[in-house]
């Protein structure tokens, strides 16, 4: 009865009653060079052409460039343009080092050896080092989920809200509405050039004071490069409109004063007197 080899890491499978005084070697083999390398092993693979299937046996062999697809890292060197990398049409996972120049993107093979693509595949960057599986027709990537939490300095890690005050060495970009907490210390003071909305500049940068939803510092709006209004929570706001400046109370214009400095009131002027 002759050997027979296991579908997804094509281990040789010893027959009844064969290899009688030399089924340890066949047996160690297997160990050594399937088992060990498809867990721990790394590969450094030199791509060639632009389609290339990675190597693949059956049974184990001690020459790594003969058995490309069972080691569990593969590192991708001397690609000379973007190239599409097959593996064979089994269930794998593989940690990639892109360590070339350009995109690679690996695939399953519709039949081993070949490079037709059986499914999806993941394009790996310049590089990048990612965690990839397959299911022996499409390749996915292990972070391929949507980013629903961050750690944040002085807050709470793995939650969508800090428990602190959020802070960054570098630039902090929403592309949505930024949510900042009614009280809570920390919550409303921001630096100069840390905090951006969207793609402009300045402490808090927004189209109109709805983007900026709960209770915000004075001086944060203050500072707003192309905030509209200058408002608090008494009832007043101040608003620039062409050369003038509004004083408004309550939804009522009390005051203006434009460009050249004259000073309209909609009432008394008192000098002297205790503001």
């Amino acid at each position: 009865m002759s050997s027979t080899y296991s579908s997804n890491l094509r281990v040789e499978l010893i027959g009844s009653g064969d290899q009688a005084g030399t089924w340890s070697t066949t047996t160690n083999n297997n160990l050594a060079y399937i088992f060990d390398t498809s867990v721990a092993g790394i590969n450094t693979v030199t791509i060639t052409s632009v389609n290339q299937a990675l190597t693949y046996v059956n049974g184990p062999t001690s020459t790594a460039a003969l058995n490309q697809s069972i080691y569990a890292i593969l590192k991708f060197d001397s690609a000379a343009a973007a190239s599409a990398i097959y593996a064979p049409p089994v269930s794998k996972q593989y940690i990639i080092w892109n360590n070339t120049s350009f995109t690679i993107t690996i695939y399953n093979s519709t039949v081993i050896g070949n490079t037709t693509a059986a499914g999806a595949g993941i394009a790996i960057a310049t590089g990048n080092k990612v965690m990839v599986w397959s299911d022996g027709t499409n390749f996915y990537r292990l972070d391929s989920g949507a980013v629903t939490s961050v750690a944040v300095s002085g807050g709470t890690t793995g939650r969508t809200t800090s428990g602190g005050p959020i802070t960054s060495s570098g630039t902090i970009t929403f592309a949505g509405t930024l949510v900042v907490a009614n009280g809570g210390t920390g919550a409303t003071t921001f630096s100069s050039g840390a905090l951006l909305k969207g793609a402009g500049t300045g402490a808090v940068t927004t189209a109109s004071a709805a983007d900026i939803v709960g209770q915000i510092s004075t001086t944060a709006v203050t500072n707003a490069t192309n905030a509209t209004k200058i408002l608090n929570t008494g009832g007043w706001n101040v608003t620039p409109t062409g050369a003038k400046l509004f004083f408004n109370y309550n939804g009522t214009d009390v005051a203006s004063l434009d460009s050249s400095g004259n000073l309209i009131v909609l009432a008394n002027i008192t000098a002297y007197g205790t503001p």
